[in-house]
């Protein structure tokens, strides 16, 4: 039986192979919300950008996918014209088609300070069934840490030998809260998805001006966060945007 999870990465597949017909199959050919800001909205605006893909060679690598209600996240390596890019999508499904489009992307410059890739790290969800606490975990993180940016508590929230994925962190709590003193922007929450031990919480903000998206995808144990992963994109000006839906 066919998942949502198997639609999500055969959409996405498309972007590598250059055949559209999983996108025939997958994509509801009357209503699909674009959310990334160079393609229009509709199943047609796919499928124009298919072949102004292919010019950048584009590879794909599926590393991490959770399915949460209607909602299919998945963290892809994605590689354009060499460039490593790591990739999260969300999609939205409406009887067995997929109506609705997140993603952010960001190109990654090397690894961390502690030898991590941002691709790098466990895949598999845990077997145990964990979703609500993770839920609560995550939802109360973006909200006191992220948002609120009440960094006395992050002990609450995140395991001392915290394992970074982002090029600019090293391993440890002690590092996070420093990183997130000198930049800590986050200013609203946005979509959670969530399955098992991984969560991908999205939040907007602004750095020097810029209005800024984040996408934390968070791996949890004992009730702490124990590794993260991230992709940080800043938003196109209006007068570039393809579409008038926002990235949210």
């Amino acid at each position: 039986m066919t998942t949502k999870k198997d639609q999500a990465q055969a959409m996405l597949s498309a972007i590598e192979t250059g055949n559209t017909d999983a996108i025939l199959a997958n994509v509801s050919p009357t209503k699909y919300i674009q959310h990334n800001l160079q393609f229009g909205n509709g199943r047609d605006a796919i499928l124009a950008s298919i072949p102004e893909l292919q010019a950048y060679h584009p590879q794909l690598e599926f590393l991490r996918i959770i399915e949460d209600g209607d909602y299919v996240a998945v963290h892809t390596h994605y590689t354009f014209s060499d460039q490593p890019v790591t990739g999260f999508d969300i999609f939205r499904f409406e009887n067995g088609k997929i109506v609705e489009h997140w993603d952010n992307l960001e190109a990654v410059t090397g690894a961390t300070p502690s030898k991590h890739t941002a691709f790098d790290g466990p895949q598999q969800l845990t077997a145990a069934a964990v979703t609500t606490a993770t839920k609560q975990l995550a939802s109360a993180f973006q909200t006191d840490i992220l948002i609120n940016h009440q960094l006395d508590k992050l002990p609450q929230y995140v395991s001392s030998t915290l394992i970074s994925h982002l090029p600019e962190l090293a391993d440890g709590a002690i590092a996070y809260t420093d990183f997130l003193n000198d930049t800590g922007n986050y200013q609203t929450a946005h979509l959670t998805v969530v399955e098992n031990d991984f969560a991908l919480l999205t939040s907007s903000g602004n750095e020097n001006g810029q209005d800024v998206v984040y996408y934390d995808l968070i791996r949890t144990a004992d009730n702490r966060i124990v590794e993260l992963w991230r992709a940080k994109e800043i938003v196109l000006p209006v007068d570039q945007q393809a579409n008038t839906n926002g990235k949210f």
